[in-house]
């Protein structure tokens, strides 16, 4: 166990299922509400209002957790404010804005391709080689889009 990381403990198999589902059931939905929310609020203002309410949502569990959380390391926290910027300010904003201009369908196939990115990246940056396991993974991430997109993208989507 890392000494760095917050003690965890191992959640039920049907827990760990229903957030699955619903982080794609939000994930999924993202694309089309950002696309009809864009004419009336701006792409980084859209951004920031929904990890704004993300974060009221997960305020309850935090303030729950306070003692713990306050027992992390520092190294912990710089970790945890890098990720935000990166991914969450960086990356998603990149995304609403190009929402601004792009079809919902091409965002999410482009994004369907990030595994792609992250497994290459892994290898390069991290020196890090993918267990069959990791790379099994990918495969079938890229084949379930295949799949989805098996039919093409008609002009305009």
């Amino acid at each position: 166990m890392n000494p760095s990381l917050p003690p965890t403990k191992k959640p039920s198999r049907a827990l760990s299922l229903v957030e699955a589902i619903a982080t794609t059931m939000i994930w999924a939905s993202s694309f089309v509400l950002v696309k009809l929310a864009l004419p009336y609020v701006g792409p980084l203002t859209l951004a920031g209002l929904r990890y704004f309410l993300a974060f009221l949502l997960l305020l309850p569990f935090m303030i729950r957790k306070g003692k713990a959380m306050r027992q992390w390391p520092s190294r912990l926290w710089l970790h945890l404010c890098l990720l935000g910027l990166s991914a969450y300010t960086l990356g998603n904003g990149a995304l609403f804005w190009g929402l601004k201009y792009l079809p919902a369908t091409t965002g999410a196939f482009l994004l369907n391709l990030v595994p792609l990115l992250v497994l290459f990246l892994g290898i390069i940056w991290l020196h890090e080689l993918p267990t069959r396991r990791q790379l099994l993974g990918v495969v079938v991430g890229l084949g379930g889009s295949l799949f989805f997109f098996s039919p093409g993208l008609a002009g305009g989507e």
